[in-house]
């Protein structure tokens, strides 16, 4: 088991070891962050699917989007989301999104999932760490889930220089 550092940079701490007998061990609370790397699925995937659902993740996948645990609580399901422009290099959740989960979960991890159930992106929740019982609710405010754009480059033929040629051949 991980346990939050509280570092305060994105992506949260690193793991450490867990808190000895006597001493509290913090959980996460929200409202929670998240900036979701794309999976290997999303890629290779010509565009960005239009719709998407949110999902709680208990185990973070492997970089290819396989091997992730989803929370399986009583009352949980995905939840859509619609996603507009943030800037140059995300785009963002437009409307809030909520999960309660009664008794609480230990959830580390955020994912983005096609209509089809495909992994599309993740990213390691960030919050506050205030509290010592295990977080019900968990908040994400409008803008709050980034999902990082793919940079699509041009691969067929040379590339293009600029003012004709080398430097060195110009006369």
């Amino acid at each position: 088991m991980l346990f939050y550092t509280g570092s305060g940079r994105a992506g949260g701490g690193g793991p450490h070891l867990p808190p000895q007998s006597g001493r509290p061990t913090y959980h996460q609370i929200g409202p929670f962050n998240a900036i979701l790397a794309p999976t290997l699925a999303q890629k290779t995937a010509p565009e960005i699917p239009t719709n998407l659902q949110v999902a709680l993740l208990v185990k973070a996948p492997n970089p290819d989007g396989d091997f992730y645990e989803e929370l399986s609580a009583e009352g949980y399901e995905r939840q859509p989301i619609t996603r507009v422009a943030h800037d140059s290099q995300f785009d963002a959740n437009a409307e809030a999104v909520a999960f309660n989960v009664s008794g609480g979960a230990e959830v580390g991890h955020v994912g983005l999932f096609d209509l089809e159930g495909k992994l599309r992106f993740y990213g390691r929740l960030v919050g506050q760490m205030t509290r010592t019982a295990v977080p019900c609710d968990f908040v994400f405010h409008s803008r709050s889930l980034k999902l990082k754009r793919i940079q699509l480059t041009r691969t067929d033929g040379p590339r293009p220089q600029l003012g004709g040629g080398p430097l060195w051949k110009r006369s």
